[in-house]
């Protein structure tokens, strides 16, 4: 018979999630596309049957003033139902075949990464006592190396990762060389896409804590903002620059705030077809050429897709639809295709893969929030936590990403963890 767990000893579950934000430097650091592996082999961990660690159960709570309501769950389950429905529905997987690579893995994605991606953040929310001591400290270290590592990228031209690459293709091309040169910024673009979701709701958690952990988590938003500069990511900049403001404006008033941005991402998500819309009338007028060549091609492709919407409204045109839309556009004398892996634009990837189904679906899962929000109580860390997370991530996955992309669901499961951690108290026992 195993003895108890002492009250000062901390469970399996926080200490896989300990290890998951340990790891978090590294994985931020190569272009957060480990992100997903962390995620998961942590959630794999917690779960799996060990008679050396036998407290496998993780605390299956999310803080009441969130979420952990019939209507919340009916919502949310109701939007997972949606997205196994565009997966079933998808004509990618017909086109790739039924066994293709990309077909098995979105499978996988959809009907076992996401699970685990919940459970992750279901736990990290509900962690305290002695777990949640745990996992602050981890948070503080992840955040203060990962901010060491981005800041060395971008000083010293991506030191790290050429170490990495240069072993891969010592007799390289000169134009491949060129390939692998953008590709550093586009990393280093990734990276700072991926902490910015994490650095907002770890400051919320660090700064109450003292100046010294105040000064890991203003490190970790300056090093944000130096890797989006440097990698000329100019949503997500905006976004870091928006979710700061409205962080303030948080700390005033948590609950309004709160409450307007979740309404907010429910009318994103709503306004997919009008995002095409206003992009096709922007090119229509001529102010393509006056604006950066990435973002006049990111037009013509919300353009593109706000026509590919109008095919299918009601249910869209299934999962990955893009990769397999045909056409293609001349722009500046390169030929593009017509939508490509994705629309690089999360309301309108709903609407082309779910319609308006899965549009409604997913603006209820925020409506809900934003009435919990409204409700309350909230305290200021506590809405500055919601409202700058929700700003970020709706900012930066509206003009970037695929919604599908595995490495994005896992850092968003990440962030959700950590604000959801804001609403425990120290005190409170397991």
């Amino acid at each position: 018979m195993h003895e108890p767990r002492s009250a000062t000893a901390f469970s399996r579950p926080a200490g896989a999630l300990a290890g998951c934000l340990l790891a978090v430097p590294l994985g931020i650091t190569a272009g957060a596309m480990a992100m997903a592996a962390l995620v998961t082999v942590a959630t794999l961990f917690m779960l799996w049957p060990s008679r050396a660690w036998p407290d496998r159960l993780v605390p299956w709570r999310w803080p009441g003033a969130v979420v952990a309501r019939p209507a919340t769950w009916a919502v949310v389950l109701a939007l997972y139902a949606v997205i196994v429905l565009g997966l079933l529905r998808s004509q990618a997987f017909e086109t790739f075949g039924s066994l293709s690579a990309k077909g098995a893995h979105t499978y996988l994605l959809v009907l076992i990464g996401m699970p685990l991606y919940a459970v992750a953040a279901l736990t990290l929310a509900g962690v305290s006592g002695a777990d949640r001591a745990l996992v602050l400290r981890a948070v503080a270290a992840a955040v203060a190396l990962t901010s060491f590592m981005l800041l060395i990228e971008v000083v010293f031209d991506h030191p790290l990762l050429r170490a990495a690459r240069e072993p891969l293709a010592p007799d390289a091309i000169d134009l491949t060389r060129q390939y692998l040169e953008r590709g550093l910024d586009q990393n280093l673009g990734r990276s700072a896409a991926g902490f910015a979701l994490i650095a907002l709701p770890a400051a919320a958690l660090l700064i109450p804590l003292g100046w010294r952990s105040a000064a890991v988590a203003v490190l970790g938003l300056v090093s944000v903002a130096a890797a989006a500069v440097a990698s000329d990511t100019t949503a997500v900049a905006a976004a870091l620059g928006a979710a700061l403001l409205v962080t303030g404006v948080a700390l005033l008033a948590p609950r309004i705030t709160a409450s307007a941005v979740s309404f907010g991402g429910a009318a994103l998500f709503l306004a997919g077809p009008l995002i095409g819309w206003a992009a096709a009338e922007v090119l229509r007028r001529g102010y393509g050429p006056q604006i950066p060549f990435s973002w006049e091609q990111r037009l013509q492709i919300w353009a593109n897709a706000g026509e590919e919407i109008a095919q299918a409204p009601l249910l869209g045109l299934g999962l990955e639809s893009g990769r397999v839309t045909p056409g293609t556009f001349e722009l500046r004398g390169f030929e593009f295709d017509r939508i490509g892996l994705h629309p690089h634009s999360a309301p309108l990837q709903v609407w082309m893969d779910m319609g308006a189904v899965g549009a409604l679906a997913v603006a209820a899962v925020f409506a809900v929030l934003g009435v919990r929000m409204a409700r309350g109580p909230l305290s200021r860390v506590q809405g500055a936590a919601v409202a700058g997370t929700l700003t970020v991530g709706l900012m930066i996955g509206a003009a970037s990403f695929g919604l599908w992309q595995e490495w994005w669901l896992a850092v968003l499961a990440l962030a959700s963890g950590l604000v959801g951690l804001t609403f425990q108290k120290p005190e409170q026992g397991r």
